[in-house]
C-alpha cells in the first residue's frame, strides 16, 4: 500500500540555488494532494543543501529526504536511485528550474490517472527562459501534435505517432510508481542520461498507453538543460542512447513494424525512403500524423505574474 499520492523525485547536479528553490516552493505549494520530496543528487562536488534543508525544515514539511550518491553517474542512474526510495503510488519527475504551473497540478494529474486507471500520462508545459529577463514561449510545445496520445485513440496510433515525431517532453511526464520502476530498470544498462522517451518506448511496445492530459503542468526552463543544450558532445551523447535503447527495442520485439519501421529510419540510416519501402502502410500513418495541426500552449498574465514570483530570489 502506498504511503503518499505523488513522490516528487528533484534529479539535482551541482544546482542553481534559486533554481532549486523555485521548483520547491512549486511543489510545496501543491493543495488536496498528499506528497512527499525526494531530491537526488548525482555526485555534485560542492553541493551544500544546508539552506535547502533548513527551508524545509522551518516550514514544517516533513515527507522529504536527501539522497547524495557519491559518484556522478548520470540521469537514469541517479533518478534509479531516487526511485528505490518512492512511497507514493505516482511519481513526478523534475530538475532545478522546472516548476508546476500552478498549485492544482499534482491533485488533478492524481485524479484523472485514478478515474482513467492511466499508468503513464503526460500534460502540456510553458517553455520559458529567464537568463535575460523573462521570455515565455507560447509556441513551443513537446509534442507538437498530442492528440495521437488521447484516451480514445488505439495503441497502434499512439506507437506511430511517438516513434515519428510525438517527442514528449520529459519534465511533463506523471508516472504509476511501480511502472516507472520495471521501464527505468529496462533502460538501466543502455541509457545514461535519456530516461524519458526511452522508457516510454518500451511501455508501448508492451501495450501500455501513454494518455495526453490537456491541462498545463509545469513551467519548463528552456535552453538551460542538457536536452536543449547546442553543444556537440551532448547531442552526441544523447544520440547515442536513443540508438541503443532503438537497438534493445529491435532486440525485444523483432516482428513489430512499427519499430522495425522507426529502426530503419533512425539507427539503420536508411532514412524515410527505406522505411517506406519497407513499411509502406506504417509510414502513411506517420504521413497522416505529420499533417495533424500543431498547437500553441495557452497562458495568462496571471499566470505570468505566478512564475515571475517563483523565480524571484
Amino acid at each position: 500500500m502506498a504511503s503518499f499520492d505523488v513522490t516528487v523525485v528533484i534529479a539535482s547536479y551541482n544546482f542553481s540555488y534559486p533554481k532549486m528553490m523555485g521548483t520547491l516552493k512549486s511543489v510545496l505549494k501543491q493543495r488536496n494532494v498528499d506528497i512527499e520530496i525526494i531530491i537526488a543528487d548525482d555526485g555534485s562536488q560542492d553541493a551544500d543543501y544546508t539552506e535547502v534543508e533548513r527551508y524545509i525544515h522551518e516550514i514544517g514539511f516533513e515527507s522529504f529526504f536527501l539522497i547524495r550518491n557519491k559518484e556522478n553517474q548520470g540521469t537514469v542512474k541517479n533518478l534509479i536511485s531516487g526511485l528505490k526510495r518512492v512511497r507514493g503510488k505516482y511519481v513526478y519527475m523534475t530538475s532545478p528550474g522546472d516548476m508546476l504551473f500552478d498549485d492544482m497540478v499534482l491533485h488533478d494529474f492524481y485524479e484523472y490517472a485514478e478515474e482513467n486507471k492511466a499508468k503513464v500520462l503526460f500534460g502540456d508545459a510553458v517553455y520559458y527562459n529567464n537568463d535575460d529577463g523573462l521570455e515565455i514561449y507560447g509556441d513551443k510545445s513537446a509534442p507538437v501534435r498530442p492528440y495521437c496520445f488521447g484516451a480514445d485513440k488505439t495503441i497502434k496510433a499512439q506507437k506511430i505517432g511517438f516513434f515519428f515525431g510525438g517527442y514528449i517532453l520529459g519534465a511533463a511526464f506523471f508516472r504509476e510508481t511501480e511502472t516507472a520502476k520495471k521501464y527505468f530498470g529496462i533502460i538501466e544498462n543502455c541509457c545514461k542520461f535519456v530516461e524519458d522517451n526511452t522508457s516510454t518506448a518500451f511501455m508501448l511496445a508492451d501495450g501500455i498507453k501513454v494518455e495526453y492530459y490537456p491541462r498545463n503542468m509545469i513551467w519548463y526552463e528552456y535552453g538551460g538543460g542538457v536536452s536543449t543544450s547546442k553543444e556537440n558532445k551532448w547531442k552526441a551523447i544523447l544520440e547515442n542512447d536513443f540508438r541503443e535503447s532503438f537497438r534493445l527495442l529491435k532486440e525485444r520485439c523483432p516482428y513489430d513494424r512499427i519499430i522495425d519501421a522507426a529502426f530503419e529510419k533512425n539507427v539503420n540510416g536508411k532514412g524515410k525512403l527505406g522505411s517506406i519501402l519497407k513499411h509502406p502502410l506504417v509510414m502513411f500513418g506517420a504521413f497522416r500524423y505529420k499533417l495533424s495541426g500543431k498547437r500553441r500552449v495557452e497562458y495568462t498574465d496571471s499566470d505570468a505574474a505566478r512564475l515571475k514570483k517563483l523565480l524571484r530570489r
